[in-house]
C-alpha cells in the first residue's frame, strides 16, 4: 500500500513537469517544415497533454484538505500502473516528436499532427481510465 496523496502528488509532478520538459524539446526545433507548420503541431501537443493536466490539477484541487488524505491509502498496484501507463503516453509523444525531426517532411508533420489519432487514440484511453480511476477511487484507511 502507498499514502494515496503522496502517490498523487508524484503523478501531479510526472505530468506538469513532462508536459513543459517535452513543451522545451519542441520549442527548441527549429526545422523549417516544423516552423511553417507550427500552429498545427503546437495544436496536437496541446489537445495530447491539457486535458490530462487539467484533470489531474482540478482533482488535486478539488482535494478539500490534504489533512483527510494522510490516513488513506491505495493498492501499489494502481498507482504503479497509472505511473506506468502515464510514462509510456509521455514516450510515444516523444517518439512522435522525435520522427519529425528526423524526417522534417510535410508527410511527416501530417502524420504526427492527423494520423497519429489511431495509436494515440488508443493510449488516451488508458490514460484517461488509469488516471481518472486512481484519483477517484477512495482508498483505505490505515492506521
Amino acid at each position: 500500500m502507498i499514502e494515496k496523496l503522496k502517490a498523487q502528488k508524484h503523478l501531479t509532478i510526472l505530468w506538469i513537469s513532462s508536459t513543459i520538459v517535452i513543451g522545451l524539446l519542441l520549442f527548441s526545433f527549429s526545422s523549417e517544415v516544423i516552423i511553417k507548420n507550427n500552429e498545427a503541431i503546437w495544436s496536437w501537443y496541446t489537445r495530447s497533454t491539457l486535458p490530462f493536466n487539467t484533470l489531474i490539477i482540478t482533482a488535486m484541487f478539488a482535494i478539500k484538505s490534504p489533512q483527510n488524505l494522510k490516513g488513506i491509502y491505495i493498492q501499489k498496484f494502481y498507482y504503479f500502473t497509472t505511473l506506468g501507463v502515464s510514462a509510456s503516453y509521455f514516450l510515444l509523444i516523444i517518439i512522435f516528436i522525435l520522427k519529425t525531426q528526423t524526417n522534417s517532411s510535410l508527410e511527416t508533420i501530417h502524420l504526427i499532427t492527423n494520423q497519429s489519432n489511431y495509436i494515440q487514440t488508443f493510449f488516451e484511453a488508458f490514460v484517461t481510465g488509469t488516471l481518472g480511476y486512481f484519483f477517484v477511487t477512495g482508498g483505505k484507511i490505515e492506521e
